[in-house]
């Protein structure tokens, strides 16, 4: 059995949602008539086909790929802030910290030092307990 096409109205629902996760208002500028209620639940029933989700789903990784920057445009663009000297001061320093970290230039390390057994802990938590 063919699988029947998206009708351009739910198609045009998917593209409105994907751009403003408002189901109603989605439905409204799709075309579809009603009061307010009737389009949220027309979007309820729409968001639920699973076609109308596949195309929902493509468009938010095309665009999360389009918005996310690799680890070395990250790295370049923070260069560049750190390296600008019209930058404000705060900005420069909040750049180098953060390439300073993404670069593992920065660990944090703490040390403890002493002796503790599970018996001394398990009394002691007696003792607190009486």
């Amino acid at each position: 059995m063919a699988k029947k096409a998206l009708s351009a109205k739910y198609k045009k629902f998917a593209l409105a949602y994907a751009a403003n996760p408002n189901g109603v208002d989605a439905a409204k500028e799709a075309g579809f008539k009603g009061t307010p209620a009737s389009r949220a639940v027309t979007a309820y029933r729409l968001l639920r086909n699973a076609d109308v989700r596949a195309v929902i789903s493509a468009v938010d990784s095309e665009v999360l790929e389009r918005l996310t920057l690799t680890r070395d445009e990250r790295l370049e663009a923070l260069s560049e802030i750190a390296a600008d000297m019209d930058q404000k001061t705060r900005d420069r320093l909040k750049a180098f910290e953060l390439l300073g970290k993404s670069l593992g230039d920065f660990t944090e390390r703490l040390e403890v030092k002493g002796e503790l057994t599970l018996e001394a802990l398990v009394l002691s938590s007696m003792k607190k307990g009486k």
